[in-house]
């Protein structure tokens, strides 16, 4: 069947800026392309919330709508079921599997179905004890997980959201997408979803506006002074583990007087040590910026999916620490210096290596030649999903 009317999902780009909204973004915007430059019969219906904001500055509600072929659906307080049959739906696509459980009823969906489920983040921190791992120094907060983990046993493995969208979606015969094989096994392990009905297809490299010109004064003043420094993202979330690195990066600096600075995006907390700067979220441009300039990233994640932060250093040949679990080491292949994210001493040996800038120009160089493979991948697969949702 021709793809005629497409129901978007851009709630999943509303809210906060993160990697799952970036693809959901990218995807989008690849979608109307297509559309325009092979003068498609097809009409896209973005759904978003008026509940929400748009988290992305060059996806406002402004934008979208002056976009040819698209056109807006507001779905909050809406059914989205009754929504996808009023407007005659042939393929809606949900774009990131989580955000869409915690807010909607599918129930009585009937429309082909696309859904990506990035990762199994909840189930797989559970698995393994990081909720408890992660609050080791707050006794209160330890002694909630340890409550719940031992009472709540059955149940620990289980988000009620996104097993009750798996059981619509599997009745219908949905077709899912992981956006890495390690992602698939995951979901294949967590889920009763059949293996022929997962696509492995790689998160698209992102499609971003950068300026020359930067924002954020702290930022342009490291880069205007040719100032070194380690950059880590999302500092603010567990999961990225930034504490470590920053322990790390402290007696990196007592016992080398380096003065490559660590510069850490999104923390909330003070400056630990001289040379440790802490830096607000950032622009879309001034982020890129930051990866542009920085001496080296450290990716010290316990749990991806797919991990877009190094992919975007690599593409400016910047050198990578980076954990060696979960995705990283299929995407990142042999490019970076692998490091176990649960030992700060094995962060603070990847920062004394990397130091040695004869070390980190091979690593840069390897940096450069694994983002052309892991590019042409993603360009590949992103056509490959693109014919999917035209059902080709």
């Amino acid at each position: 069947m021709v793809t005629k009317n497409i129901l978007f999902d851009l709630v999943s780009t509303q809210g906060t800026i993160n990697g799952g909204g970036e693809y959901v973004k990218t995807v989008f915007l690849s979608l109307v392309n297509r559309i325009t430059k092979d003068e498609l019969d097809t009409k896209i219906y973005a759904m978003y919330s008026s509940k929400d904001k748009m988290a992305f500055d060059d996806l406002l509600i402004e934008r979208i709508e002056k976009l040819d072929h698209v056109e807006l659906v507001d779905v909050a307080n809406r059914e989205i079921p009754k929504v996808a049959e009023e407007l005659n739906i042939d393929v809606f696509f949900i774009g990131i599997a989580q955000k869409i459980a915690k807010l909607y009823n599918l129930l009585g969906l009937k429309c082909r179905t696309i859904c990506v489920i990035h990762d199994m983040a909840h189930q797989e921190a559970q698995n393994v004890g990081l909720p408890q791992y992660l609050v080791q120094g707050n006794l209160k907060e330890w002694l909630k997980q340890f409550a719940l983990n031992k009472w709540f046993e059955p149940k620990r493995h289980i988000n009620k959201d996104l097993f009750g969208l798996i059981a619509i979606l599997n009745s219908i015969k949905a077709e899912y997408v992981a956006v890495s094989d390690y992602s698939k096994n995951s979901i294949l392990y967590l889920t009763n979803i059949p293996s022929d009905r997962i696509n492995v297809l790689y998160s698209p490299l992102k499609a971003n506006e950068m300026h020359d010109s930067i924002d954020n004064e702290h930022l342009k003043a490291l880069i205007d002074n040719k100032e070194r420094y380690f950059l880590v993202v999302s500092a603010n979330r567990p999961l990225k583990n930034a504490v470590k690195v920053i322990h790390a990066y402290k007696k990196f600096v007592k016992d080398t007087d380096s003065k490559i600075k660590l510069v850490t995006i999104g923390y909330h907390q003070q400056p630990v040590c001289e040379g440790h700067v802490v830096l607000p979220y950032l622009s879309e441009s001034d982020l890129e910026n930051a990866y542009k300039y920085c001496y080296a990233l450290i990716y010290s994640s316990l749990l991806e999916g797919f991990g877009y932060p190094p992919v975007e250093a690599m593409k400016f040949g910047r050198p990578v620490i980076s954990s060696n679990v979960c995705s990283m080491p299929e995407i990142l292949g042999d490019a970076p210096v692998y490091v176990s994210p649960f030992y700060e001493t094995d962060i603070y040996r990847a920062l004394r290596l990397i130091s040695d800038e004869k070390k980190a120009n091979v690593l840069a160089s390897k940096s450069l030649e694994r983002f052309v493979d892991v590019q042409k991948r993603q360009k590949e697969d992103l056509e490959k999903l693109l014919d999917l949702i035209f059902n080709k």
